[in-house]
């Protein structure tokens, strides 16, 4: 698959879950920020996306947030979430992987606003609470809406199977230095950054028995895109 029909088929995937997200009750509204952390995480794929939204000048401006924020402690994650399914198919031991709730904000947070919000990562995508985070400091997403979470990040995974998954701003700060960005879109061999970690094909997706029958529709949307 090359980049141009993994970019359309990421739009689609993102448009499949706006759908189910359409039928939640949620409180996130515009300028609800709590979540904007520097902890979020995503595949190069999304960031590639992310980009070629900004023009060279807003990119530029940014480039300087990301660089920044290149010494400030952040979750760096030690798997992705394909390789979590399969570990758990075979029954091995997870990673112990904790996030830092004291983390930074976003690098790209400007006053209370995404610049980047119609191209954002899943990994933001997903944070659909039921509840105030700024009264409550922390979101609550019900189990089964958290199953299809994993559904879509697994998907996302799958189509960037050749590329890497990080926190947002180490795959940034990969992809604008030097000529990875470019080799990324013409699907060359590079050396990631030691900060991020190969991506997997999806070998079995992690849905809980006791949903399986219910997400069905959204996994037959999912598999009704090409790619």
């Amino acid at each position: 698959m090359n980049l141009k029909t993994k970019l359309k088929t990421l739009e689609h995937i993102y448009e499949v879950y706006s759908g189910f997200v359409d039928d939640l009750d949620t409180v996130c509204k515009r300028y609800c920020s709590v979540c904007c952390t520097s902890n979020v995480t995503m595949t190069t794929l999304e960031g590639f996306r992310v980009l070629e939204y900004l023009d060279p000048k807003g990119e530029e401006v940014f480039r300087g947030r990301i660089q920044a924020m290149a010494c400030e402690k952040r979750f760096q994650p030690k798997v992705t979430i394909n390789r979590i399914a399969e570990m758990c198919m075979n029954g091995e031991d997870l990673p112990d992987e904790k996030k830092d709730e004291k983390s930074g904000t976003c690098p790209f947070l400007t006053e209370n606003e995404c610049p980047v919000y119609a191209v954002r990562p899943f990994g933001c995508r997903c944070m659909v609470s039921k509840q105030n985070c700024k009264v409550s400091g922390f979101a609550e997403i019900d189990d089964y809406t958290l199953a299809v979470n994993n559904m879509f990040l697994q998907v996302v995974e799958h189509i960037d199977s050749a590329g890497c998954t990080g926190n947002f701003t180490d795959v940034l700060i990969c992809l604008s230095s030097g000529d990875k960005k470019t080799m990324y879109e013409n699907e060359a061999r590079y050396d990631p950054e030691r900060t991020l970690i190969p991506n997997r094909a999806i070998k079995v997706m992690m849905i809980p028995p006791e949903y399986r029958e219910r997400i069905q529709p959204i996994l037959q949307a999912l598999q009704g895109i090409t790619y």
